[in-house]
């Protein structure tokens, strides 16, 4: 019996801790994830900001970090920046206090919950962290130890960025050779676990890129699904005004492309805006079942697709989606007003949503940079493709983070539209409006998102990782009403727990003689 009731101890114990780990987490292999650092190994890849987990040493150590989302074309723009910046730290011998810092960077679009912590609403957004504890006996700093400055990321030279970080190492960090060459020490490390981590990566040998330039509706709904998922995730219902503002965009989709699911995400919203959460949101948003092509994590593209995966994607997208709701919207719905009003509040962007919101561009640089506004009383299809030539021409000169196979061009070019062309070689205005109709008619492009749903099976997609809608069951109740009955996880633990407490107990008053002779020490 003695055995017996042993082996039920352990039997329950063991029992319990397999459960546990099986849903809590199990350990994985480290992976890049999507990154625009991918062939950088001097930019540390960070899904969080956890200090202890990251290296022995990061929380002894200055770190420069980039909040960014993948997706963002100023983002782009600034990655090969970043990246050159960060090879000013790769020094062994430790001439210059700049060497202390660590280049690191996170991708918000992908760690959303991250870039909330630190309180990151619009991108590309740059911290400076530094330890706040002291130093005695080696002692680790806790991860809430280690305070941020912002630092400023707008269009800013290498020579700037390097400037004032080495200006808040001496102002924040009480350096000596140590500490710094602990932190050298440690982000070489760190450098040859990505360079690893690379060197191992199987990368398929490229096929020959050809662009696609017909409209599919699935990249439509991609990009819809891409600003819902991201930006608005990250921006969250900030106002009444904001939550007006989403309402607002939502209904004009709803109405201008109903096959998008939108009417599912406004009943889904309802239910959010007192009770907001990145994970409940994008259960809903998951749930609509836009029909995209590709994983919630990992669109596909067919128009939109770069040359390479760091190219064009979802600001290609979002130029699609806003040119759709303009030619099938009705007039009187004010388009334009209502894509402005939502940008201002839920583009992640800075530099996008700025430039969107103002269209101001120079006169003095090139013909097409000039101030630019909307009016409700003009056709807001040629407003719209006005205002999209005007940043096309503003691009153009801009080679970081560019597609260098898809060149930023008038559009649309005369291989796609020659009758769109006057003999001195300008657009005609009348012709351009008749393209685009034709070419965004939804009538047409919505045909193929049918066959996308089709291939579900009528299911939709769920949501394919149990954070999206942990804790949300409450705000999206079934129709039978929500469960009086405690989940499967809530029975397993409870029963884990007094399972080994009642056999113990049972165990404890029959074996205290046996034990008390088992262990008694030689005299």
């Amino acid at each position: 019996m003695p055995l017996v009731r042993h082996f039920l101890v352990r039997s329950w114990l063991l029992l319990f801790a397999l459960f546990h780990v099986s849903v809590n987490g199990q350990v994985s292999h480290p992976s890049l994830g999507p990154t625009l650092f991918s062939n950088v190994n001097t930019v540390v890849d960070l899904s969080a900001v956890d200090w202890d987990k990251i290296h022995r040493s990061a929380s002894h150590c200055p770190w420069l970090i980039l909040f960014y989302n993948d997706g963002c074309g100023g983002c782009r723009w600034f990655a090969p920046r970043y990246s050159n910046f960060s090879t000013l730290l790769k020094g062994n011998y430790g001439s210059d206090v700049l060497q202390s810092v660590t280049a690191g960077a996170v991708n918000c679009a992908a760690w959303t919950e991250t870039c909330n912590m630190y309180d990151i609403s619009s991108v590309p957004h740059i911290k400076f962290f530094y330890p706040s504890c002291t130093d005695d006996g080696g002692r680790m700093c806790a991860s809430g130890q280690m305070k941020n400055v912002a630092l400023s990321s707008d269009r800013r030279a290498v020579s700037e960025i390097a400037e004032d970080t080495r200006e808040l190492v001496k102002r924040h960090f009480a350096i000596d050779d140590a500490r710094l060459e602990r932190c050298i020490d440690m982000h070489f490390s760190l450098y040859a676990s990505k360079a690893d981590l690379l060197q191992s990566a199987k990368k398929e040998p490229r096929k020959q890129f050809i662009e696609i330039t017909d409209v599919h509706a699935t990249d439509i709904a991609g990009g819809f699904f891409s600003i819902l998922f991201y930006d608005v995730a990250l921006s969250g219902l900030q106002s009444p005004e904001s939550i007006e503002a989403l309402k607002g965009f939502l209904l004009l989709v709803s109405r201008a492309l109903p096959s998008l699911s939108a009417d599912l995400v406004i009943n889904a919203l309802q239910a959010l805006e007192k009770r907001f959460s990145v994970a409940c949101w994008r259960r809903a948003v998951v749930n609509a079942a836009i029909p995209f092509e590709g994983e919630p994590r990992k669109v596909v593209w067919r128009t939109c697709k770069g040359s390479a995966p760091q190219y064009r994607g979802v600001p290609c997208a979002m130029w699609l989606l806003f040119h759709s709701l303009t030619v099938n919207a009705k007039i009187a719905d004010d388009p334009l007003n209502i894509i402005q009003r939502f940008i201002k509040f839920f583009f992640t962007c800075d530099t996008c949503r700025k430039h969107f919101m103002e269209f101001k561009f120079d006169a003095k640089a090139d013909k097409h940079f000039m101030e630019f506004k909307f009016d409700a009383k003009a056709d807001p299809v040629l407003q719209l493709w006005s205002a999209h030539n005007s940043v096309n021409a503003r691009l153009e000169k801009e080679t970081e983070g560019a597609d260098p196979l898809v060149p930023k061009r008038q559009f649309p070019t005369r291989e796609i539209c020659p009758e769109c062309y006057g003999a001195e070689g300008g657009f005609i205005p009348g012709k351009v409006a008749v393209f685009l109709r034709t070419r965004y008619d939804w009538s047409k492009l919505s045909r193929e998102l049918a066959v996308v749903k089709s291939q579900w099976g009528g299911g939709g997609r769920e949501a394919d990782d149990e954070s999206w809608i942990k804790g949300c069951r409450d705000l999206f109740p079934t129709q039978e009403g929500p469960s009086v009955l405690p989940s499967l996880w809530g029975w397993v633990s409870l029963v884990g727990f007094v399972g080994p407490v009642l056999c113990f107990a049972f165990h404890l008053p029959r074996s205290r003689r046996h034990t008390s002779r088992q262990y008694r020490p030689k005299v």
